[in-house]
This record gives structure tokens, sequence and C-alpha cells, in this order.
């Protein structure tokens, strides 16, 4: 018990110096908030084990000689917030909240899925990409929704592409076509799977590590990306898609 305590603190330690140094990188460099995060969640993992593997390293010694204290666990007083039975509870409490946010966000992508409507069959026709891919590999639809903001997959069982009424407004058939193309793709990865095994893990993994990945796989929207269509706004062209080493492979930009 004093072993799993220690690690409660420490670990929020850690998530909470993690915090900061997120908060000083800011959001302009990736990379380097990448290794912050990947330090912080290995050195919640390697915690419980630390003082173990210090112990295993010290040479041996006779029996008679007590086993030395490890330095890195403090010893927790005998009050009723250190008793199994309360910690017991606080597991169910918070499994039970987190499988109940589990089941609400099921619950909304089925009616999600059970709102959407098919796209008309004439404007399915003029994007050719998807004309062309639409028989090949995992199956899948292109519906309209209004649950989503711009595009996504509803996955699980009979997956969708879901795209925003704003959006078939807002874009042309090429540009609406390259949309529906990255979603496909992520059906054919299977990554609405992942990302529900993600999640499961999420879950199970704040039970076991209660530390770090509440805090660790949380993201803020800092801004919108200009290159992101809205009902106002029109993208501008990437200057990579101007390099003369991708204009051949690029299809052609409606009003060129």
């Amino acid at each position: 018990m004093d072993v799993a305590l220690n690690w409660l603190w420490q670990g929020a330690l850690v998530a909470c110096v993690a915090a900061a140094a997120l908060r000083v990188i800011g959001s302009s460099r990736p990379h380097a908030r990448y290794l912050v995060l990947w330090a912080a969640l290995l050195s919640v993992l390697a915690m419980p084990v630390a003082p173990f593997v210090w112990i295993a390293s010290l040479p041996r010694v006779a029996e008679t000689v007590p086993a030395p204290v490890v330095g890195l666990v403090v010893s927790i007083p005998s009050a009723w917030w250190a008793s199994s039975a309360f910690l017991l509870g606080l597991w169910a409490v918070w499994s039970s909240v987190y499988a109940g946010r589990v089941t609400y966000a099921l619950l909304a992508l089925r009616r999600a899925k059970a709102c959407s409507q098919q796209i008309p069959a004439a404007l399915e026709a003029r994007l050719r990409c998807w004309t062309q891919v639409k028989a090949k590999g995992r199956a899948t639809r292109v519906v309209m929704s209004s649950s989503v903001s711009s595009a996504a997959v509803l996955g699980c069982g009979s997956p969708l592409v879901a795209v925003s009424p704003m959006l078939f407004d807002a874009l042309g058939d090429d540009d609406l076509d390259r949309v529906v193309i990255h979603e496909w793709a992520h059906i054919q990865r299977r990554d609405d799977l992942a990302n529900l095994a993600q999640v499961l893990v999420r879950v199970v993994a704040e039970r076991i590590f209660p530390n770090c990945p509440r805090y660790i796989h949380k993201m803020h929207l800092v801004e919108h990306s200009i290159y992101a269509p809205k009902s106002d706004h029109t993208p501008p062209e990437p200057d990579w898609k101007r390099m003369e080493e991708f204009r051949d492979a690029l299809p052609h930009r409606s009003g060129q």
C-alpha cells in the first residue's frame, strides 16, 4: 500500500512538472512537446519498479544484516484515507464514471449514424476519386450528417464517411472528393477501431496508472488553421502544392 500511495504523489508531481514544461515550450515546437510527454509517461511507468531495481542492484550481504530502507518510499500513516477499502471505493466510483462516459459516447455515435442521410447520387457521381475506390477495401458509404463539424468517420460496425452539410456548400467537387478520400483512407487503416481501442486502454490505464494518462492525452485547440474550410472562408493553396515536384501528381485545382 505504501508503494501505491507513493506512486500517486510522485506521479502527480511528474504530471505537474510536465504540464509546466508544456506551457514553457509552447505549441510551436511539437517535437519538444512530444519528447516531454514521453519522458513523463516513462517516468511514471518506471516509478513503481525503481525501488526494487535499486535493491536488486545492491551487493549481496549476509542474512543477519537488515535490508536497506528504500529511499523512494515514504511510510504512509494508518489513516482511513490510506485504507484498502477506501482506495477500492474510489476506484469503483472512478471506473463507473468513465464507463458511463464511454457508454454515452457509443450511444451518441449510434444516434449520429441513425440520423445521417445518404448524399444524392448525382453529387456522389461527381466525386471522381471516390467513385473509383468506393468498391475497394473495407465497405463504407458517404453520408451527410449535422453531427460533425466538417468531416469524420462514424466507425464501429459498418463505418460511414460523414460530411457536414456546410462542407458541401463551401467546397467544390474536387476539394470535397479529397476530403472524402482522406476519410476513406482512415477507414481502410481501421483507425476507427484503433481509436476505440485507445479509449478503452486509456480508461483501463487510468485505473492502473492514475497519474499520467489522465493529463497527458488531453489536447487543447489553440487556433483554427487557415487551411480549414469554412462557410465564410476560402482556404489558400499551401506553398508545397506550388512546387514543380508535386504539380504533376496533384489533381487539377478548379480556377487554375
